[in-house]
């Protein structure tokens, strides 16, 4: 039998922010964000004694969610992500390789009141989990006209 097992890369996962998100915008325009998410998991280990894993996820956002993270995001922030897993590579100045495995971020569901200042009106929406055009449903990324 020659079967062949279907593979995923899907993630979700929910923490909070371990600094600010970076926004900057590439040549030609496009937004993309660039924030750490730390999650930790309880556990006995085999002597009954509490421990902690925590694992810290670099995660990258683009266009507008990566606006609306910049807007409504800070610093602790708790939030649901879901995304896939990348790998990008590249050469430093001194022409050492580097790597990192990243979540690419296709929908983020904000889990308190925004921390910063609205940047526009409509903003606080997006707070709670609305669409990035504040249209109040839950979006999947495909369905994001952009």
């Amino acid at each position: 039998m020659d079967y062949k097992m279907p593979y995923a890369n899907k993630l979700m996962m929910s923490g909070r922010l371990v600094r600010d998100p970076e926004v900057r915008y590439t040549q030609s325009g496009l937004a993309v964000a660039n924030m750490t998410i730390v999650c930790s998991k309880k556990y006995k280990d085999k002597d009954g004694a509490w421990q902690e894993q925590t694992a810290f996820v670099p995660c990258v956002l683009w266009k507008r969610w990566a606006e609306l993270a910049g807007e409504q995001l800070s610093k602790g922030s708790p939030v649901l992500v879901e995304g896939h897993l990348q790998s990008r590579s590249w050469e430093t100045k001194e022409g050492a390789r580097r790597s990192v495995l990243e979540l690419k971020v296709e929908w983020i569901q904000f889990l308190e009141r925004a921390q910063k200042e609205p940047a526009a009106e409509g903003g606080s929406e997006a707070a709670t989990g609305s669409s990035p055009e504040g249209g109040g449903e839950n979006m999947n990324v495909d369905d994001v006209p952009f």
